[in-house]
């Protein structure tokens, strides 16, 4: 349930940070992803070769490897943990948001199917091992994403055995409902607004600081840097050309490369 507006709540970020108040942490708490009691366990960017399959009976089309957010997100009370949700997002798309949930109930059926030898408390662990050994491993390792044309979706992990591909774990997506991609877009958007506005902050305390103590220092790096060093518009603009998300975009024009090696498009096989 995600029932707050966070454009009303972004608007008073701005007061926090002029006063000093506004921290990461601060931040942080302002994600509608943490909304009912979750907290974020694990987040990291991992390749993922995304494939769409028109029909459920025919072959998914050949993907592209694209860097996919992935959150683990759990619930718990006294009683222990309640909910392992996974979100997974993109960077080149705004509007790529999936949600896979598990409870203790449904995490038996996953159990039973796919023969797992974890328990529930296990499974976020789990999950972000898997998930480590994509990235880490890549030539051995893999994620296969399968989009429906319905909104649903399916999550593979494959591994490369070399005389095969053997599937580890697979998992059910279903695509966010459309007022929560907005309201993620929403905060990522204003997310990174206000760690722009918060950088310039210390920006414009380090250059006061620096006129102050080592004039010379400070026409030092105006020449080097241009007289608009250390001024709002300039420093924003350092910022944005060295984000990851700038140079994400920059290079979103390569984004039809395959995915991997032509060894890891073919079939493989359920353990």
């Amino acid at each position: 349930k995600y029932n707050f507006s966070t454009a009303v709540v972004f608007s008073s970020t701005l007061t926090l940070i002029e006063g000093g108040a506004m921290s990461n942490s601060t931040l942080d708490e302002l994600d509608p992803s943490l909304a009912d009691g979750f907290t974020l366990f694990y987040e990291h960017e991992c390749p993922f070769e995304l494939r769409v399959r028109s029909k459920v009976d025919d072959p998914p089309e050949v993907g592209n490897l694209e860097g996919i957010n992935v959150r683990i997100l759990i619930k718990e009370d006294s009683s222990g943990m309640q909910g392992v949700r996974v979100e997974l997002s993109s960077e080149n798309d705004l509007f790529f948001h999936y949600m896979h949930f598990t409870n203790a109930e449904t995490f038996q059926k996953i159990h039973k199917a796919q023969r797992l030898m974890v328990d529930f408390p296990e499974y976020p662990q789990m999950l972000k091992k898997m998930v480590q050994n994509c990235y880490q491993m890549p030539h051995s390792h893999l994620v296969v994403f399968v989009m429906q044309r319905d909104g649903t979706a399916s999550l593979n992990f494959i591994q490369n055995m070399e005389y095969k591909f053997i599937e580890l774990f697979s998992a059910s997506f279903i695509h966010s409902p459309e007022q929560l991609v907005r309201q993620q877009i929403c905060y990522r958007y204003n997310s990174l607004q206000t760690k722009l506005r918060l950088m310039q902050a210390r920006m414009d305390e380090l250059t006061t600081a620096v006129k102050v103590k080592n004039p010379a220092l400070m026409q030092s790096l105006n020449k080097s840097h241009g007289p608009g060093f250390g001024s709002t518009p300039a420093a924003i603009s350092n910022v944005r050309r060295s984000s990851p998300q700038a140079r994400r975009a920059a290079s979103s024009s390569e984004s039809s490369k395959p995915a991997f090696s032509a060894s890891f498009t073919g079939s493989y096989s359920r353990r």
